[in-house]
């Protein structure tokens, strides 16, 4: 172990450890926790002085040492899970070990959240424990490799080893599939853990692809509404993310003695009911004079699902089912679409949530 300064890269001081370290350091209270491996033998998960790098403690409980799962520090317990298929909270301070239960092979850092430990092994579970004492809140079908992200009440992860590479959203407190998103990874699927900020939550997959998932955009109107004239007027509404333009609209309206009137013309009115839904929902919009409307079901990577109407229709009030297949009639996914109409020079768009 060598501990360096950041700023010229100088050696601070260093100390020889057994086993190597495939997981990550953490550092709490004037402590580096660093989890070792090594091939049968025992090997420690280690506690220096983050002063010094002197050994505080060192805790053997776990046969063959720690690989990837990193150590996880609230209220001066470490949860992390061990080789020998053992999941443990640890006394910080000590080192002793306050629970183990076997939880199978797990690689992932545990996420931790309102006291529970959420993660999945690497075989078919996934497990949300108490973090008190290690007992089984609830389990369901499940496996990853990187660590779990919470947020709003649902707990995140992409699979891994599995074609499918699914990223899932789970109810934290039962652990119920919420929705879904399969992926084109290849064999490895997803290894990667979520990053969620903003409303949005980040991952990325063995198919080359970051996967963004949410409604995190900001829009605010930064000016007044001056300097209109009686009769039609367009304003310009534009989005920014961090300084850069991200999506703009143009809405039209009529100002008369009266004040504002919006052109009823450049609206569609496009809904979804019931939204989210189980088996179908009723795509509903309406048309102020005959058009060609175009109305189609996309994925959250832009990939069309299935084209509902593409004709010419008739003025008036219209409604769409949508049952929740591809063109082919493959039911698709729980999770995340957006459903497209355009007519007549106009384009509105709203977005789906299927549960299965």
């Amino acid at each position: 172990m060598l501990y360096a300064s950041p700023s010229t890269g100088s050696e601070i001081w260093s100390n020889i450890l057994s086993g190597y370290t495939p997981s990550c350091i953490t550092v709490w209270n004037g402590m580096v926790f660093i989890p070792t491996c090594h091939s049968n033998n025992v090997i420690p998960l280690y506690a220096l002085d983050a002063a010094t790098g002197s050994v505080i403690w060192k805790n053997t409980d776990s046969y063959e040492g720690y690989w990837d799962s990193s150590p996880v520090v609230v209220d001066s317990v470490i949860y992390i899970s061990g080789l020998d298929l053992k999941t443990r909270g640890i006394d910080a301070l000590t080192g002793t070990t306050i629970w183990e239960v076997p939880t199978g092979s797990v690689s992932a850092t545990l996420a931790y959240h309102d006291g529970r430990l959420f993660f999945a092994d690497q075989v078919d579970t996934y497990h949300c424990l108490n973090a008190s004492n290690g007992s089984t809140v609830w389990t369901v079908p499940g496996f990853h490799h990187g660590s779990s992200g919470i947020a709003d009440g649902l707990v995140f992860y992409g699979e891994c080893f599995t074609d499918t590479a699914r990223v899932v959203a789970l109810n934290c407190e039962t652990g119920q599939e919420v929705w879904d998103y399969e992926t084109f990874g290849s064999s490895y699927g997803i290894c990667s853990s979520p990053s969620i900020t903003d409303g949005i939550v980040y991952i990325a997959a063995s198919d080359c692809n970051l996967y963004a998932f949410g409604t995190g955009l900001k829009y605010t109107y930064l000016d007044d509404l001056t300097g209109t004239d009686v009769g039609w007027n367009e304003l310009i509404a534009t989005s920014f993310d961090g300084g850069v333009a991200v999506a703009s609209d143009t809405i039209s309206f009529y100002i008369n003695a009266a004040g504002i009137e919006f052109d009823p013309t450049c609206h569609l009115g496009l809904s979804a009911s019931p939204n989210p839904f189980h088996s179908s929902a009723s795509i509903s919009f309406e048309l102020s004079k005959p058009e060609w409307t175009l109305v189609t079901v996309y994925d959250l990577s832009g990939r069309i699902v299935s084209t509902l109407e593409n004709s010419e229709l008739v003025s008036g009030q219209h409604s769409i089912i949508w049952d929740g297949r591809k063109q082919n009639g493959e039911p698709v996914s729980a999770g995340l679409y957006l459903c497209r109409i355009q007519s007549g020079g106009i384009s509105e768009t709203i977005g789906l949530c299927l549960l299965r």
